[in-house]
């Protein structure tokens, strides 16, 4: 039976890591393929894994009852025909009675090979594999995954499923089975909900700052991953009580990085929001992996399990949404987190739960409300010290407040209701600091992200998704004709609409993008401008008058808004229908990558009349997209010109940002206006174009902007 065991132990890691690999690599190419249809946005991926974690409590479900309703061998032969027959199925899980005393290792095996093939996806599939060949890859590797379901099927049918094997004297082992109760469930629940929630936390976070590309989704789903395979391996690498500690030093940057962002930090921030998720996810799976039952309970585990996992995500894809204007999810996540060691765990059998504590639990309430209360008493003094020009000294006094804050929460670790309440006073205070002299005036919230829209004393108004901004006007009646930021009329999209100012392709112009509605302020008596728009929530604010007025004050009749995503309303859009077609499409500073391909851009050129130009905005922080137009610009044999302008001291008062725009044409006559421009040049390099099957952001990425 000895030497049965292990191949059979080998055999069943293997299945798992095999079929667990190929479920997680079908999850971000599923996610990248809807893109072109559902728009490029961070909510594409968090509703691609809400939907991911149902179906596996439905697996879940599935493994769970199927070997008591068939037995365990029909439920095999069954499970191996539903794989072959659909194409993909939850790996089939054994009974823990006869495979291993502790089946958990095998839990590691299959995330293990969910890992890995997360990891492989962004670094090897996606830059030297399009979908087509990722899909047959995949298709092949289910080959294999069909096989080895089949050999396990065969051993269990041959071994005769359920019965456990002898003790090592020859003896029957009796496999015990510990009654699990709706305390020890719901305490199941919440530490595999709370992880759920911050995963999709964090992702939206750094994709709605970074860029909607899977290089970044699946970064915070590989390190959920590791945490499994960390908390149900054999050996225990890092003790809990220093992850514990760990976490309680992290929680004072990361409530103060939530209010004190800034451009330059962002980099360095965002692994620090992914250590703290990886840190707080690893403590509640190792709580999880210490209470797992044994003999029976191992499916109905796994089944609460999957079912916290799916909670949590639903909570942030469906209810955060409609309860949240902004990304208020993340802090609860956090604070949920510092109180999960308070759920009070079962009584031992020779040992009854200790009686509350009175005395001590009203302390636990009024410690952090006396630090809330101090905290908030701060704020007016830091923003006086601001106001008369002490900004340093304001900076500095909140950055002591909160040293100190932090140093009386650390002293709260081992009381979780303490720590707990104490860490939301900490963010409590931080983000009325953070809001300072500005005056929100709108917040609102769509499956695209969250929006604000905000008034900057005296006049200026902006409208911001995280720490983007995406328009601003000067309320003033005497500039609020004026567009702002990447829009100003001394910015490289100035330059164009003056170069073709007199032109004929002025009279009809396209934009891809509304923002504010910036852009409106060049309109002109006599001109059709066409936005399109993905976000309707964008839509209703730039239109709103009570807000921006761009919209409403061009020409009357001058401006027409398409809802929906560009390219497929584009392809809808008569050929020739444009002179002047601007992409100027933002996802929080991330233009979606589907809006970029060759084929994206093939598209644009039909609804361009003769002479007509393409106009990119190429600003971002964080990827260098003037090669990779350009490279598409050179493989459809097209000509480009390019310029990237600063703003000096002046034009920032002025509210002129930095920007980057190409001018994209048919043939050099074309962009005759910038012929006698030396701000306007030929692209510097062009990199390899991305197309609908295939993109590398790897090549576009970098670190320090321009």
């Amino acid at each position: 039976m000895k030497t049965a065991g292990r191949p059979l132990v080998a055999l069943y890691a293997a299945t798992l890591f095999v079929t667990s690999g190929l479920l997680f690599v079908l999850e971000p190419l599923v996610a990248k393929g809807l893109l072109p249809v559902l728009g490029g946005g961070a909510a594409v991926w968090t509703t691609a894994v809400a939907f991911f974690q149902l179906a596996l409590l439905a697996g879940y479900l599935y493994a769970h009852v199927g070997p008591v309703w068939l037995g365990v061998r029909r439920h095999a032969y069954l499970h191996v025909a539903l794989l072959a027959a659909v194409a993909v199925a939850l790996p089939l899980r054994p009974p823990a009675d006869w495979v291993a005393p502790d089946p958990y290792f095998l839990y590691a095996a299959s995330n293990a090979g969910s890992l890995i093939a997360l990891v492989a996806y962004p670094i090897l599939l996606e830059p030297l594999a399009g979908l087509a060949l990722q899909r047959r890859l995949w298709m092949e590797g289910l080959g294999a995954a069909v096989a080895l379901l089949g050999a396990s099927a065969l051993a269990i049918g041959r071994r005769g499923a359920i019965d456990a094997p002898p003790a090592r004297d020859g003896t029957a082992r009796v496999v015990e089975v510990v009654p699990v109760t709706a305390r020890t469930r719901l305490r199941w629940l919440a530490l595999a909900a709370v992880p759920s929630s911050l995963l999709l936390s964090v992702t939206t976070y750094a994709t709605t700052d970074i860029v909607a590309l899977p290089l970044l989704w699946v970064f915070p789903l590989a390190l959920y991953l590791l945490t499994f395979i960390l908390a149900f391996s054999r050996r225990r690498r890092v003790q809990h009580h220093i992850i514990a500690r760990v976490q309680a030093v992290l929680f004072l940057p990361i409530a103060a990085e939530m209010f004190l962002r800034t451009d330059a930090a962002a980099w360095t921030l965002v692994p620090l929001h992914a250590l703290m998720f990886f840190v707080t996810a690893l403590l509640c799976h190792q709580t999880l992996a210490d209470s797992r039952p044994t003999g029976a309970r191992v499916t109905e585990f796994y089944l609460v399990v999957a079912a916290g996992g799916a909670l949590g995500g639903l909570f942030n894809v469906l209810v955060a949404p409609f309860l949240f204007r902004t990304l208020l999810e993340y802090p609860i996540g956090l604070v949920a987190a510092a109180l999960l060691p308070a759920i009070p765990r079962e009584a031992s059998p020779d040992r009854a739960a200790p009686a509350p504590d009175r005395p001590a639990r009203l302390k636990d309430v009024a410690y952090p409300l006396a630090l809330a209360a101090a905290l908030l008493a701060a704020v007016p003094v830091a923003r006086a010290i601001e106001a008369r020009g002490g900004s340093r000294g304001a900076l500095a006094t909140l950055v002591l407040l909160l040293a100190s804050a932090g140093v009386v929460g650390y002293s709260f670790r081992t009381r979780p209701l303490r720590f707990a309440l104490g860490v939301a006073a900490i963010m409590a205070a931080g983000a009325a600091y953070g809001r300072g002299s500005t005056r929100l005036l709108y917040a609102s919230r769509s499956f695209y992200g969250p929006h604000r829209v905000a008034l900057e004393p005296p006049s200026i108004i902006t409208l911001a998704s995280g720490n983007t901004i995406h328009g601003a006007q000067d309320l003033a009646p005497a500039h609020r004709h004026e567009p702002l930021t990447y829009y100003h009329r001394r910015s490289p999209i100035g330059d164009i609409m003056a170069a073709w100012k007199e032109l004929p392709q002025r009279r009809r112009v396209g934009v891809v993008g509304l923002g504010a509605g910036s852009l409106a302020a060049y309109a002109a008596p006599g001109e059709r401008w066409t936005f399109f728009e993905i976000d309707p929530d964008v839509i209703d604010i730039a239109r709103d008058r009570g807000l921006f007025t761009f919209i409403a004050d061009a020409p009357v009749g001058a401006i027409d808004v398409v809802p929906g995503d560009a390219r497929l309303s584009l392809a809808r859009v008569p050929d020739g229908s444009f002179g002047i077609l601007a992409l100027d499409a933002f996802t929080s500073d991330a233009v979606p990558a589907h809006l970029l391909t060759r084929e994206a851009i093939a598209l644009y050129l039909t609804k361009l009349a003769p002479g007509g130009v393409l106009a990119f905005h190429l600003s971002n922080r964080y990827l260098d997209l003037e090669p990779v137009v350009a490279g598409a610009a050179a493989d459809l044999g097209l000509s480009a010109l390019s310029r990237f302008a600063n703003a000096t001291p002046e034009e920032a008062r002025h509210r002129k940002t930095a920007s980057g725009w190409m001018v994209v044409a048919r043939a050099p006559a074309d962009l005759a206006p910038f012929a006698g421009d030396p701000r306007w040049a030929p692209p510097r390099q062009a990199a390899p174009a991305w197309t609908d099957d295939k993109s590398n952001l790897w090549r576009a990425l970098h670190l320090l902007g321009r």
